[in-house]
C-alpha cells in the first residue's frame, strides 16, 4: 500500500511538473508577428496573462506578456547596469542589484527592475522607485 501511495504522489508531482500550457493561436500569432523566427519560447501562465520566456538572437533573456486576446501588454529585457539611465544609477548609489531589467508596458512606458537584498524594487526614468504593480485580486 505504501508504495502505492508513493507511486501515486511521484506521479502527480512529475504530472505538474511538466506541465505545458497551451498557448492560443491569437497568442501564438501575435507572439511570432513581433518576434519573427523565435524558435523556442517557455510559456507560462501568470495572472491570467501569458508570459513567454525567450532568448534573442543576440543572446539577450526577454519575457512578454500577452492578455487572453493577444494583445501585447509587457516586455521585459535583461540588460546590463551599465545600460540603466544615469538617474536610476544614482538612485542606486552603492546598492548592488541582480539580473537588471528594462520593462516597457504596453502604453510605450519604461521602467527599470533590479533585486536589493531578496526584494525586487523598480525605478521609473527619473530614477524615482516606484510600486510594484499590484496583482489582479489584490486591487
Amino acid at each position: 500500500m505504501k508504495i502505492l501511495v508513493f507511486f501515486s504522489a511521484f506521479f502527480a508531482l512529475t504530472q505538474t511538473a511538466f506541465a505545458q500550457v497551451v498557448v492560443p493561436s491569437n497568442v501564438n500569432a501575435s507572439f511570432s508577428n513581433t518576434y519573427p523566427g523565435t524558435q523556442t519560447v517557455n510559456w507560462a501562465m501568470e495572472n491570467d496573462h501569458y508570459r513567454g520566456e525567450f532568448m534573442t538572437p543576440d543572446n539577450t533573456r526577454t519575457s512578454v506578456m500577452y492578455d487572453k486576446n493577444g494583445t501585447l501588454m509587457q516586455t521585459e529585457t535583461d540588460i546590463r547596469d551599465l545600460d540603466l539611465p544615469l538617474t536610476v544609477r544614482e538612485s542606486l548609489g552603492t546598492k548592488k542589484g541582480t539580473r537588471y531589467t528594462r520593462i516597457t508596458d504596453s502604453n510605450g512606458v519604461v521602467t527599470y527592475s533590479t533585486t536589493i537584498d531578496d526584494k525586487r524594487v523598480i525605478y521609473d526614468m527619473q530614477g524615482k522607485q516606484t510600486p510594484l504593480p499590484r496583482e489582479k485580486g489584490n486591487q
